[in-house]
């Protein structure tokens, strides 16, 4: 029995930790109810102390003290609609969707001195710049491959930048990020476990929870070589969470649940770096508008590590093998200046998906995105700003195939799998995707940032 639920364990975090880098691959970048505004096409030229997050050398631009605090509200909504040839007795249902409401908060204060005849900006902040949250429940068909997931990965950010002159500025910061982890998932028949009675037990739950740091640096230019014309170059720098955290097993109708003893786990999951490129034109004395090119290296997803520390058999440890593919992201956004009070905003744009057909599951319905926005700002001549922003962003609908080699499979691509075995013990034998279906989602970010300068 001991190395039944040893193999049992392996089929788990085979399942989840591949999925697990995915979420932590769900950028965040709404982090400023005015870069929201314009669909965050703002690395050439943001005028507050948030440009610390979207490129730092901004800060030397800044003039004075300013202070932001504020936050955005994403409401998700993910659809998956389930596809799979089910196992007898299994129900078939037409689809599922889940809501919640996220609300990342975001920091920024930042500080100009004169310095050697230019300007030395220096910057800190606090923000959520990658997270999600899903939680499927207990009776969603896909409950065997993820129930409920959160991930949230809150950052502190330090920073400064050094402008010789009005025309060029030069920055970097430093980035700490804590990364928090909880997966839930279901082991159904397809594990061999049985009850006291000696019935096939169903639903045995698994739980797991981590935790994690790491560092990574990041770097940005701004130039403006004649009056209008903007431009930007930012660097996000890549980098490692060491994940540590535990294994949780709720096994129902079974008194002797010393075969299911809680686990230690490790493994290590990359952020990707980013890439920005940005020009910006002052079309109209009241006209500001930026074009942004973003290139994400999710490359970097080859392979995960997993070891189990306390392992005594030797057989657990592993690594999972992954082959993500890097993406583009177009932004475009605008700022109409009324007055010196009142501001206009609006903006698109467009997401490559970086995730494979054969890896999308309900732990992450990922696709393609299309997004637009609204928002506004105004000031007040004491130095107060108040901003608001309205963002949608919709996942193209999408379509993955497979098929669960059950026992009653007719699909000639199961029989050939399962006569090979050339399958993990103790996981479910499938060809193309373990969990095919339609998913479609749309979310909606409210922001809301005020500031103060002085």
């Amino acid at each position: 029995m001991k190395t039944t639920v040893k193999l049992i364990l392996i089929a788990v975090f085979a399942g989840l930790l591949p999925r697990l880098a995915l979420a932590s691959g769900i950028e965040v970048s709404e982090q400023s109810a005015a870069a929201q505004g314009r669909s965050l096409a703002v690395g050439a030229r943001l005028e507050e102390a948030s440009t610390l997050f979207y490129n730092p050398a901004g800060l030397g631009f800044l003039t004075g003290t300013q202070i932001q605090l504020g936050d955005t509200f994403i409401v998700p909504r993910f659809s998956y609609k389930d596809a799979r040839e089910l196992a007898p007795g299994e129900t078939k249902r037409p689809g599922d969707t889940t809501d919640n409401v996220v609300p990342p908060p975001h920091f920024y204060i930042s500080h100009a001195i004169p310095l050697g005849g230019g300007t030395l900006g220096l910057g800190m902040g606090v923000n959520f710049p990658y997270g999600m949250a899903v939680h499927w429940g207990e009776d969603f068909a896909g409950r065997h491959l993820v129930s409920e997931v959160e991930l949230l990965l809150p950052q502190g950010m330090i920073g400064a930048a050094y402008a010789p002159n009005k025309k060029l500025s030069v920055g970097a910061s430093m980035s700490i990020i804590h990364g928090q982890v909880y997966l839930e998932k279901y082991l159904g028949e397809q594990y061999g476990l049985v009850n006291d009675a000696g019935d096939p037990i169903t639903d045995a739950k698994v739980q797991m929870q981590g935790t994690g740091m790491a560092l990574a640096l990041n770097l940005g230019v701004q130039y403006r070589p004649i009056d209008g014309l903007y431009l930007g170059l930012a660097y996000r720098g890549r980098s490692t969470i060491d994940m540590e955290g535990d294994a949780h097993f709720s096994v129902d109708g079974l008194s002797d649940a010393s075969s299911f003893p809680d686990q230690k786990i490790k493994s290590s999951i990359s952020l990707p770096d980013l890439f920005t490129l940005a020009v910006g034109y002052q079309v109209l004395p009241v006209w500001y508008s930026e074009l942004n090119v973003n290139y994400t290296i999710w490359s970097v997803f080859k392979e995960i590590p997993m070891t189990f520390p306390d392992d005594t058999t030797g057989r657990l440890s592993q690594v999972i093998k992954e082959d993500w593919q890097s993406g583009w992201t177009l932004r475009w956004g605008n700022e109409v200046r009324l007055n010196k009070a009142l501001a206009l905003r609006a903006g698109m744009g467009v997401d490559q998906n970086p995730v494979q057909d054969d890896l999308l599951s309900p732990m992450l319905p990922d696709s393609n995105r299309f997004f637009a926005s609204l928002g506004a700002g105004y000031s007040f001549p004491f130095g107060l700003t108040v901003d608001a922003s309205y963002m949608a962003t919709l996942w193209m609908e999408r379509t993955v195939t497979g098929t669960l080699c059950s026992a009653g499979s007719t699909d000639p691509a199961c029989a050939d799998l399962l006569a090979s075995g050339n399958y993990e013990d103790g996981s479910v034998p499938h060809t193309g995707n373990e969990f095919p279906g339609t998913s479609s989602s749309i979310a909606h970010l409210l922001a809301m940032t005020v500031g103060y300068q002085f």
